[in-house]
């Protein structure tokens, strides 16, 4: 009995023993998870970045692109980085090879990489002088420069035709964003000497073509409908308002149709109209955002309602005002086109 008891005991022991043991060997502090340091976070889409190999200045200016609301770190200074993700990082160098470790930070995700620029102060630098805006309204891009006679020169690693004199022209197709060009001067000892120049292409606004055929201004029918056409640009948006009710600045204007053109660029849009003066504006919207428009008169005579009290075209009486400049102007030339008729 004796040793039954000591038995259990020493198992009760040996139980609570291993208990504290796994209690005491777990730390139930939360490890913080950085973010910055996972692989599997999608990275930053757009960084460019591209110091020369080697150059004879000791202080050294370098554009770079990333993504708009990123941060820029240029060996751990942080860099101003403008809406568009432009930035430009300021190197100063030592003689020798010089490390340049940049780091793009997005709201997830981090990308480091290092550059290496080697400073030979003792080299000269080939000349080099490049003509070139920072804006551009067509992709078809064409510039001039100057090198010393007899060096080479490329522009993002395609050669450029050099004349006898060190002069060169050449154009380059970029479309619509924000680019940074590299260009290189090399001479016959291997030295370069590098322009990276940022430059943005943005297309100017076209305004569509618009040309209404029907109907007529000014225009009197007794018809409650009529049926707009005319041709525009392909592919645009033809919008038609009623601007009636629009002679108090309050007003706003009121959509009464709207239809897209094909590949022929030729429309017809069915407006339906209010009894008395109907002022039409037509509108054409071109895919990048161009606008045109016309404005056509017409007058709706409704021999079945005399009434002032004219329905509205959102669905709400309107007693016309008695000083309405647009309604008597019309209704004097309809009335001598009835003594006409008489």
């Amino acid at each position: 009995m004796i040793k039954q008891i000591n038995l259990l005991i020493l198992c009760i022991f040996i139980l609570g023993g291993c208990s504290a043991i796994s209690v005491s060997d777990h730390d139930f502090t939360p490890t913080p998870v950085h973010l910055e340091d996972r692989d599997d976070i999608e990275k930053p889409i757009r960084l460019l970045f591209d110091p020369p190999k080697s150059t004879n200045k000791a202080l050294l200016t370098v554009p770079g692109q990333t993504s708009p609301g990123n941060r820029i770190y240029i060996n751990g200074d942080e860099q101003t980085v403008s809406p568009d993700g432009g930035f430009t990082a300021i190197l100063e160098l030592t003689e020798g090879s010089n490390i340049i470790t940049i780091k793009e930070v997005s709201q997830n995700a981090r990308l480091q990489k290092n550059k290496y620029v080697e400073y030979i102060p003792e080299i000269p630098d080939p000349e080099l002088w490049v003509g070139l805006e920072d804006r551009y309204s067509s992709s078809h891009i064409i510039f001039k420069g100057q090198t010393n006679p007899g060096n080479k020169v490329t522009i993002d690693g395609f050669p450029i035709l050099v004349k006898e004199d060190g002069s060169f022209m050449t154009d380059i197709i970029r479309y619509q964003g924000n680019h940074i060009l590299n260009i290189v001067a090399s001479n016959r000892e291997g030295r370069t000497t590098t322009i990276q120049k940022r430059i943005d292409v943005v297309y100017p606004l076209k305004r569509p073509t618009l040309i209404v055929t029907l109907p007529e201004e000014p225009g009197f029918i007794t018809s409650d409908r009529i049926v707009i056409n005319g041709f525009t640009d392909p592919y645009c948006l033809v919008q038609v308002f009623n601007d009636y009710f629009n002679s108090n600045s309050n007003e706003v204007l009121s959509l009464v149709s709207i239809s897209e053109v094909g590949s022929n660029g030729i429309f017809a849009c069915e407006v339906a109209l209010n009894p008395g003066p109907n002022q039409l504006m037509v509108r054409t919207v071109n895919p990048a955002g161009g606008v045109n428009e016309e404005v056509r008169k017409i007058y709706y005579k409704n021999n079945k309602n005399t009434s002032l009290d004219v329905p509205r075209g959102d669905g709400y009486g309107y007693r016309t005002p008695d000083t309405d400049v647009l309604n008597q102007e019309y209704s004097r030339e309809y009335d001598k086109i009835d003594e006409e008729d008489k």
